[in-house]
């Protein structure tokens, strides 16, 4: 948001506020926030992976694009910008759609711990 706001006030007065601003708040109101947003989207597609969501395809989608994001807005490829957008909504969307019917993104427990171990009686580990 902060780098829209930047690109408004460059547009209209040829202000860059990247430039304007003294001391921490620059880097702090307009360059974290820039880096966060990609690695924030990075993880949260690794941590559906990890928890087995459903579809499993939208968090690996997720995850590259966040990625295609930052190549595409720092090198300017526009094309590169709008595939991006549309595999964000193309990822995002399904999520969402899960949630909104109530419906769990990933199992209570993974896959293979379905059962619980069982455990010996004392009869059969006192005839052992």
């Amino acid at each position: 948001m902060a780098y829209g706001i930047n690109s408004i006030y460059a547009d209209i007065g040829s202000v860059d506020l990247n430039d304007n601003v003294e001391g921490a708040a620059g880097p702090l109101a307009l360059q974290l926030p820039g880096i966060l947003f990609p690695l924030t989207f990075v993880a949260l597609g690794a941590a559906l992976v990890r928890a087995h969501a459903k579809p499993r395809w939208c968090a690996i989608a997720l995850a590259v694009a966040a990625v295609l994001f930052p190549v595409s807005r720092i090198g300017g490829i526009e094309i590169l910008a709008v595939v991006a957008d549309i595999v964000f909504l193309l990822a995002l969307a399904p999520l969402g759609w899960t949630i909104l019917q109530g419906r769990e993104l990933a199992p209570t427990r993974p896959r293979g711990e379905e059962r619980s171990p069982t455990r010996r009686s004392s009869a059969h580990s006192s005839a052992a």
